[in-house]
């Protein structure tokens, strides 16, 4: 007797650990980039964006991926907010070294990307990202955790602190300029 697999909890019209709603047109499902690659899109929410890629990576089929991520980013957020990128890692396969570089450079690049989580990960990818953040070869905010559950928590805490960041940075913007009108 074979096993029903049950769907990804973000096949779903709502997440069900934050009840955003989840958006995924029949274009970002199961997009190739290279012979054997594949990656579907997700957005969460306003500021939330999952990929699940499948497959061995390389360069080519990364470098493709990457821009078409940007191309949703670009046209589904409003250019002044933060947003968080989850990446499910249960079906990916090879990721050669040029890749990987290529995937930090883009994220250490990208000023409003307020972090990335990894789950479903091999223990090889997990090792590999604890020891890059031990000895500093990661810069930005990267996670790596086991479930979905767990990364749409973290996503929304980070978020919620970029949001009082932001809220507070407006705040002194206000108090300083009230100040300066009392001299003017």
């Amino acid at each position: 007797m074979q096993k029903k697999s049950s769907p990804d909890p973000y096949d779903l019209p709502i997440c069900p650990f934050s009840n955003l709603e989840i958006y995924s047109p029949p274009e970002w499902k199961r997009v190739v980039f290279q012979d054997g690659y594949t990656v579907s899109f997700w957005k969460i929410g306003e500021n939330i964006f999952l990929s699940k890629g499948h497959g061995d990576v390389y360069l080519e089929g990364l470098k493709q991926a990457i821009e078409f991520r940007q191309k949703i980013i670009r046209e589904h957020l409003a250019d002044d907010r933060y947003y968080i990128v989850l990446e499910d890692s249960s079906e990916l396969g090879k990721v050669p070294g040029e890749a990987r570089a290529l995937y930090k450079t883009d994220v250490e690049l990208d000023s409003r990307m307020g972090c990335v989580i990894f789950f479903g990960g091999s223990t090889f990818l997990k090792l590999s990202v604890f020891l890059a953040k031990k000895i500093h070869l990661v810069h930005s905010n990267v996670f790596i955790l086991d479930t979905y559950e767990e990364s749409i928590h973290v996503s929304l805490d980070v978020l919620g602190k970029k949001a009082a960041s932001r809220q507070s940075l407006g705040q002194i913007k206000s108090a300083a300029a009230g100040f300066l009108k009392t001299f003017i």
